[in-house]
């Protein structure tokens, strides 16, 4: 099956592109993405995946050319997806070849590559995950924190130990040894009406499904360190992620957790709002 991307507004055959092998996001994972969902041609969590990615172009001191705003970015997509369907996009942006540690040049480019999904809503899944640990402590605070840069080792070194664990899921350790993230979501600990969240100076990236549940549906979250013996005492875990929505853990070691009522309520929301 062909894949159709768009590099530098330029769309075509993924086989027929190319980029220069002095990439920096090749060499130095000197990169940012972003990646969303579709739902029968809307993109109603735009504006979130948008304010971060100008974030980490702050960050990392990427040019910003006046045309870069979010109608720029939605048109860039659309050439892709057109109107319709349900989609998985990536958006990726890098900067100019050149440089070693040091940019020869900060100029902008994009790739945007997008899949198909099944579809237009978000599921709450009868089975939930079968979750691990991981006892070494990879990710930290710092200016990078919170953005979704191509240097996605730790993320990877994650995604691997679950796969060699038969985990669906990890949960990752970041400052002081509190648990911050899993390998592609960010973790809700449920305890009564009460919804525990990490606190940002651990680490971790600062997901867009929770602002969503935060900033479009008004769930309040406790911020606070989530040391293991807090996730092994919960009453219900939750992981958020903009592609897969809300996913509920059922295992984790020799602790067994049913599904929160709050996750089955949060999906439903969600599903309301990409309707209205």
């Amino acid at each position: 099956m062909s894949t159709r991307v768009n590099l530098d507004g330029r769309v075509g055959e993924a086989s027929e592109m190319s980029v220069s092998l002095a990439n920096r996001a090749f060499k130095y994972g000197d990169s940012l993405f972003e990646t969303l969902r579709v739902f029968d041609g809307k993109i109603p969590f735009l504006d979130l995946h948008f304010e971060r990615l100008l974030k980490g172009m702050r960050v990392l001191r990427y040019d910003n050319p006046a045309h870069f705003d979010i109608y720029f970015v939605e048109t860039e997509i659309r050439k892709l997806i057109g109107g319709t369907g349900n989609h998985r996009v990536r958006f990726m942006v890098f900067r100019d070849p050149g440089g070693l540690y040091t940019p020869a040049s900060d100029g902008l480019h994009f790739l945007i590559e997008t899949s198909p999904l099944d579809s237009p809503r978000f599921e709450f899944s009868s089975k939930g995950l079968k979750v691990g640990l991981l006892e070494e402590q990879l990710l930290h605070k710092t200016p990078l924190s919170g953005i979704k840069t191509g240097s996605s080792l730790p993320y990877v070194y994650a995604a691997r130990e679950a796969k060699a664990n038969g985990w669906d899921e990890v949960f990752i350790k970041g400052e002081m040894g509190m648990v911050v993230d899993g390998m592609s979501s960010n973790i809700l600990v449920v305890n009564g009406s009460m919804i525990y969240t990490n606190f940002k100076n651990y680490g971790g990236i600062d997901g867009v499904m929770r602002k969503v549940l935060k900033e479009k549906l008004g769930y309040n979250f406790i911020h606070l360190g989530l040391a293991p013996a807090i996730l092994e005492n919960a009453e219900g875990i939750l992981f958020t992620n903009s592609i897969k929505g809300i996913q509920w853990v059922s295992e984790f070691g020799q602790y067994e957790y049913d599904p929160p009522a709050v996750g089955f309520e949060m999906v439903t929301k969600l599903n309301r709002f990409l309707k209205s």
